[in-house]
């Protein structure tokens, strides 16, 4: 299926298993075709023969009854088709919504670290409800549409075949000028959301960093970021208003003219021609406003609808184009989600290798070339070099963060794609110097690391081991002690144990860190290495490394220099053959070096 088909029938694609309710929608507005119909009759009947032929009230009572009866069942069927719409716009955003959630839940780590946070709230949110009007105005209507303006057509050529032929010549008109300013309306609305994405992306950074700016004095300039993206989602809104004004004075102006003239022609013919009665032509014209307010409640549906393609044409765009066809290719992804791969990976600590290996960050930025190495199973290794020689980015090409330019890397001698994504980050734990904490219990930020459903007391053990058990003791509710989101309430030293900790409670094979003890006092980072080094049996570690005593530890060390992956060995090894990194510890040791 291409992505276009997918992308045009996600709106409808939402409402396909409620045949009963579209059904239901095909028979309300029947009813209430045939109401208006019975309505225009009787009450042209009423007069003409009370106010022309002067029978008395209570001749016409039971007609009276009868009026009032189809009043009713008319209101009742429009009534129905707007619970009906309403239905089906809670059903069809509570699925969008759901396909977007869990999109973004099971995307791939590269497609979940692109783009701003708050634009993809502003989709699965706001985007999804802007579908509401095509649901329960839009599809109504055009139910509606499908069956009454024809039985009125109908109806009136039976009665006067002028007023049917004027009505069948303009009524075109209608639609014509509601798809082509549907279409604008459409291109606006994409503007719009693509607006309020920018505007909710930068207001929610400016929350998160709120401190940040405060300190360094950038409120101000902030502020003025926030008003100018607000200001210009002002303006696409005020964009879509202005063609929807211009909608309704078109259309209001084609139905008075369309109505001034078969009332004219009426007029000719019931007091020149004589050919038409007053009952008949009266009738007609009961009917002809009716015929029109079906088709101009479809333009005016019709404008609200395509408002909401153009806001889920967003989603499509989430749903589809987080991951391009190229990435999906070399991921291995396939239209449902990861594909079944071929290779299943081994419980033990895995062997990376790096096959010539390159990656730039776009066609103009920094530029890294890794080449050839291998590091074994069970293997402690550790990358060095000076600040931007490429080492994050080299551990990020490691564990899948970021995809290889060009070459491959190869887990226990299997290309990376051939594993699934949950395989590979099951076996894995990363630990950064600034793990993310979240808002809950320290208990529930530890269960983030199991991969399986964790006792109390594994919890309780695996806190022990990462050295949070004299924190814990010192708190009031233990393990169940809140802690504010991003780790707020707890110090550098408290936030890289309770990451160490998910890390006990999973057991990974492989362990990455990005020196998690840089800036932490001595005892503090004694403890957090005791834990470390206790975590490492067993499993294949890599450390971009900043301490002397993690360079000395590794079993091997990675030199990195302006992108280029220079050497490799023992400490001993490198200090003898290469310069730079002889330079390196010097610094080190002469206190240059962290």
């Amino acid at each position: 299926m291409s992505r276009r088909s997918r992308g045009s029938s996600l709106l409808t694609q939402a409402i396909a298993p409620y045949r009963t309710a579209r059904l239901l929608l095909g028979v309300f507005s029947l009813i209430a075709g045939a109401a208006i119909i019975a309505q225009a009759a009787f009450i042209s009947t009423i007069v003409n023969r009370v106010f022309v032929q002067e029978a008395t009230v209570q001749a016409v009572t039971a007609m009276l009854a009868a009026l009032l009866a189809v009043i009713i069942l008319r209101s009742l069927s429009f009534y129905g088709n707007g619970r009906i719409g309403q239905f089906l716009s809670a059903r069809a955003k509570s699925t969008i919504r759901g396909k977007a959630i869990r999109h973004l839940a099971h995307a791939t780590v590269p497609a979940s670290l692109s783009g701003q946070t708050g634009g993809k709230v502003s989709l699965v949110m706001d985007a999804v409800d802007e579908a509401d009007s095509y649901y329960s105005q839009y599809i109504p209507r055009m139910a509606e549409t499908a069956f009454i303006p024809l039985m009125l057509l109908i109806v009136v050529f039976t009665q006067h075949w002028h007023s049917g032929l004027i009505m069948l010549l303009t009524a075109p008109f209608i639609p014509i000028f509601m798809i082509l300013v549907g279409l604008r309306t459409k291109t606006k609305s994409e503007e719009k959301f693509a607006q309020l994405a920018e505007f909710s992306g930068t207001f929610l950074d400016a929350l998160q960093g709120l401190v940040t700016l405060k300190i360094f004095g950038k409120v101000k300039r902030q502020e003025q970021d926030i008003e100018r993206s607000s200001l210009g989602f002002r303006d696409a809104t005020m964009g879509i208003l202005r063609v929807a004004f211009t909608n309704t004075f078109m259309l209001e102006l084609i139905v008075m003219l369309s109505i001034g003239v078969i009332a004219l022609d009426l007029a000719f013919q019931m007091l020149i021609y004589k050919t038409l009665s007053f009952g008949t032509a009266f009738f007609i014209l009961l009917l002809v406003p009716e015929f029109y307010s079906a088709i101009k409640n479809l333009g005016t549906a019709f404008h609200s609808g395509r408002t909401s393609m153009g806001a889920v044409k967003k989603v499509e765009e989430l749903l589809q184009d987080s991951v391009s066809a190229d990435d999906q290719a070399e991921l291995g992804v396939s239209e449902a989600g990861l594909a079944e791969k071929s290779h299943s990976l081994d419980a033990g600590p895995p062997s990376i290798a790096l096959a010539d290996v390159s990656f730039r960050y776009g066609a103009e930025g920094f530029s890294l070339h890794a080449g050839g190495v291998t590091i074994g199973s069970g293997e402690h290794v550790a990358i060095v070099g000076s600040s931007g020689s490429g080492k994050t980015t080299l551990l990020h090409l490691i564990t899948g963060l970021l995809r290889p330019g060009s070459g491959e890397l190869l887990i226990n001698g299997v290309p990376l794609q051939e594993y699934s994504e949950a395989e590979w980050f099951g076996q894995m734990s990363y630990i950064t110097q600034h793990p993310y904490i979240f808002s809950g219990t320290i208990a529930e930020n530890i269960a983030i690391g199991a991969r399986r459903e964790s006792s109390r007391e594994a919890i309780k053990q695996a806190a022990e081991e990462a050295g949070l058990a004299p924190l814990i003791e010192e708190m009031e509710h233990g393990l169940d002690t809140p802690v504010g989101e991003g780790g707020r309430g707890l110090s550098g030293g408290e936030k890289q144990r309770l990451a160490l900790a998910r890390a006990f409670l999973n057991r990974p094979a492989l362990l990455l860190f990005d020196e998690p003890t840089v800036g932490l006092d001595l005892h503090t980072e004694r403890v957090l290495q005791r834990s470390i080094t206790e975590l490492s049996q067993g499993a294949t570690m890599i450390t971009v490394a900043h301490r002397l005593h993690t360079i000395r530890g590794a079993d091997r060390i990675l030199f990195m220099e302006q992108g280029q992956l220079i050497d490799s060995g023992t400490h001993e090894e490198l200090a003898k053959r290469l310069p730079q990194y002889a330079e390196m510890v010097n610094l080190h040791q002469g206190g240059g070096f962290r």
